[in-house]
């Protein structure tokens, strides 16, 4: 997400706040900067991967993935299972308290998953399928009995919260949320202004040990040229979610280290196919015909290279080759090339097969066939996708009335089903669930935008996390994917390419994580082993400079236009830890 017009005054305000913060473990401040915003707080409510982040370094999980992507231990120190796989015993670390010094418990544990599960709220819930019981013998067991054994028991991130804090909020949990962020993990929520940077301090008290800096802040950029220069100068540390094409730049800077790996996510183009009289949705749509003529209409190769600017690689299935053992790629007779003469066959075939003098096809009933596509104004790259999809479909003889809309605005449309087509994007998980579940019917009024509704591919969602022999769960999560592919809910175009990089004179510790990105790598390892190279300052500049800062940020306060952005509900534009 972008929201600051000069994020990099906001940085160093926030900086400048976090080391003058008493109780906080002494020490540097990491700067990151990204052009992704938080969403909600709350882990029920937030969907965007700067918030999943958040809780990565907030909360803990009762296991927890290491640097290999492996299962490790979290807020479990140890678990067994038995002989039928149905029962698993988590025994929990005894030496854990939550950041407000209340002591945690299999109780908060037992309540995290049983509201989760019920609420069926947000992106977590769906790794609790399955789950029959659970027990708390004593204060540091947590049994856990499945109906069927689960395969992804061990690479469930859902973050354990504090009962005696959110116990207040269930009779509303769609709105409740908790400013103080309450929990076990490396760092202690400090403050977050919508648009501008969240910010953490370091928990001195953390059970895995305290991090190597005192705090961290995330500064929120307007764009990404912005951000990359700002690294080049050495105003931040870390950029995060950069673009291809400015590595060359970064590699000139010096001092300059640059990942650049393929993400485990897509930009796609999501398509309406709510069958339903309340829906907004042109009835064409709901014809998979005519969404896979849509999809075959389209250069995808040509999109990725001229709107995205080399940023990825054409795509097709559901989830992306960054998780290559899961990822199916249609081949043979099932492969969908970019062909206008067969997409228009199959337009055709669908009944639209009438063109007026102009060649623009015609609807049974005579009026013309046109549809609408939304691109999120505050994406160049992909407002000018949208062109390029808007002149592909034209040359089907498909009329597209491109708009833009901010991202506020574009959730509020997609909430109420009022859209035909949007371009926008996922990011994925290590295991498939995440991904195949973004498209199961009871996700309806959650991720599943689309509204697309399949019996046989909620089956088999529901059937592969129960299939301890991998080979034999890929056989199903490939059974989903084709489903998904043949229906074709998602356009998807581009499987992302992501790029990072960090000042190596300034700090030090990072590793990547599985050979791909440091962070927004589904651990927090790098947060816990960053630490300033020797001779980087600790604290703030001096008084006369952040006199300046201040009244420059107040200035900034004035100008900045906050943007909803993309949640299910309206929400604060700030929240402080005021304790």
């Amino acid at each position: 997400m972008k929201r600051i017009f000069f994020a990099i005054v906001v940085a160093i305000v926030a900086a400048a706040s976090l080391s003058a913060q008493g109780g906080s473990a002494p020490g540097y401040t990491l700067r990151l900067g990204t052009s992704e915003d938080l969403d909600a707080l709350s882990p029920f409510l937030a969907y965007e991967r700067a918030a999943t982040e958040l809780f990565l370094m907030v909360y803990d999980s009762l296991s927890e993935f290491d640097a290999n992507l492996e299962p490790a231990p979290g807020l479990a120190k140890s678990w067994s299972v038995s002989d039928d796989k149905l029962t698993w015993t988590f025994m929990l670390r005894s030496d854990v308290a939550w950041s407000d010094g209340v002591p945690f418990t299999s109780k908060d544990v037992k309540f995290t998953y049983e509201t989760m599960a019920s609420a069926e709220l947000g992106l977590y819930y769906g790794f609790l399928s399955g789950i029959e019981s659970i027990e708390t013998p004593d204060d540091h067991t947590v049994v856990i009995k499945t109906s069927e054994p689960k395969a992804n028991i061990l690479q469930n991130p859902t973050p354990i919260l504090p009962e005696h804090i959110w116990k207040e909020g269930l009779d509303d949990l769609e709105t409740f949320e908790d400013p103080a962020m309450v929990g076990t993990g490396p760092f202690r929520f400090k403050e977050w202004q919508k648009g501008q940077y969240f910010s953490l301090v370091a928990n001195p008290n953390y059970y895995g040990g305290a991090p190597k800096v005192g705090g961290a802040v995330f500064s929120i950029f307007a764009n990404r040229e912005t951000l990359a220069q700002s690294l080049s100068n050495g105003e931040i540390d870390v950029a995060l979610n950069l673009y291809p094409d400015q590595i060359a730049q970064l590699e000139r800077s010096g001092n300059v280290t640059v990942r650049s790996f393929a993400g485990n996510g897509f930009t796609q183009m999501t398509i309406n196919c709510w069958n339903d009289p309340a829906s907004g949705g042109d009835l064409a749509l709901r014809d998979p015909l005519v969404r896979r003529a849509i999809d075959m209409a389209l250069n995808k190769k040509d999109i990725v290279e001229i709107a995205f600017n080399r940023g990825g690689v054409a795509a097709d299935s559901l989830i992306p080759p960054a998780t290559a053992f899961w990822h199916w790629a249609p081949t043979g007779s099932e492969a969908r090339p970019f062909d206008a003469a067969a997409a228009g066959t199959l337009l055709d075939k669908a009944g639209y097969d009438r063109k007026d003098t102009s060649g623009a096809r015609m609807r049974p009933d005579g009026t013309p066939f046109s549809i609408r596509l939304i691109a999120r104004a505050e994406n160049p790259r992909e407002v000018k996708a949208g062109q390029m999809i808007q002149s592909y479909l034209r040359d089907v003889g498909v009329t597209v009335a491109l708009s833009t809309l901010d991202d506020g605005a574009l959730t509020d449309a997609i909430a109420s089903g009022d859209f035909d087509m949007f371009i926008w994007g996922w990011g994925g998980d290590v295991d498939p669930t995440t991904m195949l579940s973004i498209l199961t019917t009871d996700q309806f009024d959650g991720t599943n935008e689309p509204r697309y509704s399949n019996a046989a591919y909620d089956e088999l969602v529901a059937r592969q996390y129960t299939l301890l022999d991998e080979r034999e769960r890929q056989v199903a999560v490939f059974d989903a994917q084709r489903i998904v592919w043949e229906d074709s809910p998602l356009v998807i175009l581009s499987y992302d390419l992501d790029v990072q990089a960090w000042r190596s004179d300034q700090i030090g510790g990072l590793v990547p994580v599985s050979g791909g990105p440091v962070f927004y790598a589904n651990t927090n390892v790098n947060y816990l082993t960053a630490a300033p190279v020797p001779g980087q300052k600790v604290g703030s500049s001096s008084g006369a400079i952040l006199i300046v800062v201040i009244v420059a940020a107040a200035l900034v306060l004035a100008i900045v236009a906050l943007v909803v952005s993309r949640r299910k509900r309206g929400g604060r534009t700030s929240w402080t830890d005021d304790k």
